[in-house]
């Protein structure tokens, strides 16, 4: 049942995410903080492709558990989708939403697409046991180096847009 780990990662750091930026005092770690949250909040706009597809990580564990994916999925989004609404209302204005929401938008997408490009071989590397795709933190190493090249990138761009103004 390792797969849950992803999942449950993904929902953990959606809500650690959303309560480090809220008890955050200092704008730079209130933006760490939010990016970690958005983007992994964002996700929640592909559940209907997993759902059509017949794919991800909800997907193998309901089979392994013999019941629907939608008794999983639909907790599982609700509460993901819950954790970006309060993210979105935690943040005062509407000009503020956007500013954070096009480049945390950008960043899954840009993810995903290299994620879907990449998912075959990666789902290959963790069935035969090949070390380099071992499970870190709930991801295969692969996935957790996208993820973490993702956020070290936006965290680099808005130090560099910070200082420039």
């Amino acid at each position: 049942m390792y797969l849950a780990a992803g999942p449950v990662v993904t929902l953990t750091l959606v809500w650690f995410g959303y309560f480090l930026f809220r008890r955050a005092s200092s704008t730079s770690t209130r933006g760490v903080w939010l990016i970690l949250a958005l983007v992994n909040g964002f996700g929640v706009i592909f559940f209907p492709l997993n759902y059509i597809w017949g794919s991800g990580d909800l997907t193998f564990i309901a089979y392994h558990l013999r019941t629907s994916e939608v008794w999983l999925a639909v907790p599982y989004e609700l509460l993901r989708g819950g954790g970006l609404l309060a993210i979105l209302l935690g943040l005062e204005t509407w000009r503020e939403r956007l500013r954070w929401v096009n480049p945390a938008l950008s960043g899954v997408l840009l993810t995903m697409a290299a994620l879907s490009l990449l998912d075959q071989a990666v789902r290959t590397g963790v069935v035969q046991g090949n070390r380099f795709f071992a499970s870190v933190a709930g991801w295969s190493a692969p996935v957790l180096v996208l993820h973490l090249v993702v956020l070290g990138t936006f965290v680099l761009l808005w130090r560099k847009r910070k200082k420039a103004h």
